[in-house]
Order: C-alpha cells, then sequence, then structure tokens
C-alpha cells in the first residue's frame, strides 16, 4: 500500500476514492455530465494509480499536481478548476 506523505506533514494511505471525488467534482463544477465525470474521474485514479506505483514517497501535492495535468489535458476548464479550487473558495 502506498503513504501520502500530507501538507501538514503526516502521512496516510494512498486513498484512490478521495482522488476520485476531487476529479468527479472538479468535472461537474466545469458543467460535465455526471457520465462524463464519472468516466473521467476513472481514467485519472487508473493514471495516477500507475503513477505513483514506482515511487517510494509521494506527496499530496505532487499527486494533486500529476492529477491536474491529466485532467486539463482532458478538460481545461476543469483542470483550472480542480488546481485551483482552494484559492476560489
Amino acid at each position: 500500500m502506498k503513504h501520502v506523505v500530507k501538507r501538514n506533514r503526516t502521512i496516510e494511505a494512498f486513498d484512490i476514492r478521495k482522488l476520485y471525488a476531487s476529479m468527479y467534482a472538479a468535472c461537474l463544477s466545469a458543467h460535465e455530465s455526471t457520465a462524463t465525470a464519472e468516466l473521467v474521474a476513472e481514467e485519472i485514479s487508473t493514471d495516477i494509480t500507475r503513477w505513483i506505483a514506482n515511487k517510494s514517497e509521494v506527496t499530496a501535492n505532487d499527486i494533486r499536481k500529476q492529477a491536474g495535468l491529466y485532467l486539463t489535458e482532458i478538460n481545461p476548464h476543469a483542470g483550472y478548476l480542480y488546481l485551483h479550487h482552494r484559492i476560489m473558495w
């Protein structure tokens, strides 16, 4: 099981459901249909799972950046919302 170093330096197990939920929410915020949001969230979750497989350590920020890049390639608006949601809310 992979572990993630959080911003506050705590370590927790990587939970793909959290990533999926944030990708799904970003897509819905960008006015994608629920079906499209599900497909995109599933695709990016799979990509990130592969991406972290060979890493000895990964931070939450690393995951956010990489997932944001993937999402921006698929839907630039959703990618922007995902990467900048802390600033906007």
